[in-house]
């Protein structure tokens, strides 16, 4: 029993623990939201609140046991386990999901942007037994996917050259005895690593500065 949810290894095999300190099998709807039910529903609670009591009912009699990603915050108080999207990145500027766009990991307006997410997303909850984890993104563009062709590197190197991320990317570039006019897909692996781990880095540190309790599950992935 720590008083939130962790991970630990028993006998093996990692598993999630309760809070209580029980094993967990998290099974969980993404995006349990209220708006599209009152606008389908010819009868929907006028109440959010009496709407999210009845529909965490409806979920544990179903069986599931989280309200994943975009869920409805009414529902937090209800005693069903949640996991928010914090869209740390995603708070740089505006369509970094839609347009795939990349942002420089390595600059101070990240830093800063995460941090003040961290901040009114995460301190708020720092307490709450019933909250899972945190993902810090969704879908961020990694490499080359359907939104663009560009890997980081080059995306980086796209940058101004007054940015953080564009010196970082030239100096990786020149310590490979590389230029940008003959870029290889192992630069371009390499310097997406570097910049992941500096995105794992600065997000995870600034949400223990807030949150110092509760999982961090990372990026929700996708690509090719």
């Amino acid at each position: 029993k720590t008083g939130y949810f962790h991970t630990q290894q028993i006998q093996g095999r990692w598993w999630l623990v309760t809070p209580d300190g029980n094993v967990f099998f998290s099974k969980g709807v993404d995006n349990v939201s209220y708006q599209p039910e009152a606008k389908s529903s010819p009868k929907p609670p006028d109440d959010p609140t009496a709407w999210a009591e009845s529909t965490a009912r409806q979920l544990h009699d179903w069986n599931f046991n989280t309200a994943g990603a975009w869920s409805a915050r009414q529902l937090y108080a209800t005693g069903i386990v949640y996991a928010p999207v914090l869209d740390m990145a995603a708070s740089v500027r505006r369509d970094v999901w839609l347009k795939g766009g990349a942002v420089d990991y390595f600059g101070e307006e990240f830093r800063a942007a995460v941090d003040r997410v961290a901040e009114a997303k995460c301190a708020p909850h720092a307490k709450d037994p019933w909250l899972l984890g945190y993902f810090t993104d969704n879908e961020l563009r990694w490499r080359r996917d359907w939104r663009s062709g560009e890997s980081l590197l080059e995306s980086h190197l796209g940058m101004p050259e007054s940015s953080a991320g564009f010196r970082k990317a030239s100096e990786f570039l020149k310590g490979r005895g590389r230029t940008a006019t003959n870029l290889t897909d192992d630069d371009k692996n390499e310097f997406l690593g570097l910049a992941a781990e500096e995105y794992g880095r600065v997000t995870s540190e600034a949400i223990r500065r807030h949150d110092p309790n509760h999982l961090i599950l990372g990026c929700r992935f996708a690509g090719y």
